[in-house]
């Protein structure tokens, strides 16, 4: 039973990592669209609305993403302000309830920016020790709340940055 709920874990937080993205990469390493699932998330996931303020910067998602399994929350959300550049926020938090609670491992929180179509040029940062999510609803047909991270550069490797995801709100359907 543990072990079939850690897989679930682990699967749904590799969803919020990259299932919940946009982009793929081409046999040369290149960023390509799948196309998303258009209005309401499609293919089975949910939908909604993500806003935040990225590093003072008002950000609105243009496609979100969401599902709540086995107690597990995930949701993404991707901005597409031109060309092949997106800016991604995903979340997930296994044991999810309404209330305040830390986005710390096992939680996961990423902000992502790729600037480009060339796979070099994504940025990934992850909270690690400070960020909180208020899930203020949470039921079978969706959830609303408010999050906040500080998010560490995980790439490109040997960088060194931080970005602050602050005043963020989402307003989730299943």
């Amino acid at each position: 039973m543990k072990r079939n709920h850690l897989k679930t874990l682990a699967a749904l937080a590799c969803a919020a990592l990259l299932g919940l993205t946009t982009l793929g990469c081409d046999s040369d390493g290149n960023l390509i669209s799948n196309g998303g699932g258009g209005g309401g998330g499609g293919g089975g996931n949910g939908g909604g609305t993500m806003t935040a303020m990225v590093d003072g910067v008002a950000w609105e998602a243009d496609e979100v993403q969401a599902t709540f399994d086995s107690g597990v929350l995930a949701m993404g959300g991707a901005q597409f302000p031109g060309g092949s550049a997106n800016m991604q926020i995903n979340i997930t938090v296994p044991f999810a309830a309404t209330g305040m609670s830390s986005l710390t491992p096992p939680s996961v929180a990423i902000y992502s920016n790729a600037t480009s179509a060339n796979v070099e040029d994504i940025e990934s940062y992850s909270a690690v020790a400070v960020g909180t999510i208020n899930i203020m609803t949470l039921d079978e047909n969706g959830a609303s709340g408010t999050f906040s991270f500080t998010g560490v550069q995980q790439l490109p490797v040997g960088q060194m940055g931080t970005v602050e995801i602050t005043n963020g709100e989402f307003d989730l359907t299943f």
